[in-house]
């Protein structure tokens, strides 16, 4: 079987982390480790985690200042011996006891380089993703939350671009989108249960992208072509509530027309 890489950054989330870790020590994959990169906590976070490492040998830590949560990912990328690497926030947990076990045992799933599947959102109990592609993600990304990358990707494409302080991982997953060679596939499962009150809630801008001014300026360039249209709609998601925005149902229009009149 082949081992997974759990990484979790953390900073000072001492109301949260056990919870965490305890998701990953209930985990009936036996062929893990888990990684806490923490900041350099002062709240009594760093204490769990050390009373977790010396119960758990699969459980290592460092406690160091980092340059953001990016920063704190690459640092697990790293140190990570899996053949998988997954990351977790220090405020979410695995879905069930059993969704490790269940995804990485299915021989099918193994011939892939990169799985991606859905979030549970806590404080709403809505189950957000679905299969998507180069066009898809001009709109969104999918969940980091819900993603294992074979560590072999991140050493053929590179560590996450810290210059992006909240959307790196979106240009991260655009680069294996447009890797041809990279075989990726959905999921549908429900991995993790993500909560809104973390790293995410201190973004107050109501476009996530928005957040993200130099990941902005970049968004373009990023993928190889844009249509005019594709352009617009997004300059108007930018500052039309989505109940104003014509551009989206020209795009559902042609959806339908395609789909049914095959035209």
């Amino acid at each position: 079987m082949e081992l997974v890489s759990i990484i979790t950054p953390v900073y000072n989330n001492f109301k949260d982390i056990e919870a965490c870790i305890q998701s990953v020590v209930s985990q009936t994959y036996a062929h893990k480790e888990h990684l806490l990169i923490d900041g350099g906590s002062t709240d009594g976070t760093l204490e769990i985690i050390k009373q977790y490492a010396k119960k758990y040998p699969y459980i290592n830590w460092v406690s160091e200042n980092d340059a953001g949560i990016y920063d704190a990912m690459n640092k697990g990328i790293e140190r990570a011996k899996g053949d998988w690497l997954y990351f977790l926030g220090s405020d979410d947990q695995f879905f069930n006891d059993h969704i490790l076990e269940e995804i990485l045992t299915d021989k099918f799933l193994m011939k892939y380089d990169l799985l991606y599947g859905n979030i549970l959102l806590k404080e709403s109990n809505l189950v957000l993703g679905y299969e998507t592609n180069l066009d898809g993600l001009k709109q969104a990304c999918t969940h980091h939350q819900a993603t294992f990358t074979r560590k072999s990707v991140f050493e053929k494409l590179g560590k996450y671009d810290t210059k992006y302080k909240v959307c790196a991982d979106w240009a991260f997953t655009i680069k294996c989108f447009h890797d041809k060679e990279l075989r990726i596939k959905y999921i549908d499962k429900v991995v993790a249960v993500y909560s809104t009150c973390g790293f995410s809630n201190t973004i107050t801008h109501w476009n996530f992208r928005l957040s993200d001014k130099i990941f902005n300026a970049d968004f373009f360039s990023l993928f190889d072509h844009f249509s005019f249209l594709e352009r617009l709609q997004l300059r108007m998601d930018d500052f039309l509530p989505k109940y104003l925005n014509p551009i989206k149902y020209i795009f559902y229009l042609r959806k339908l027309r395609r789909k049914y009149l095959m035209f």
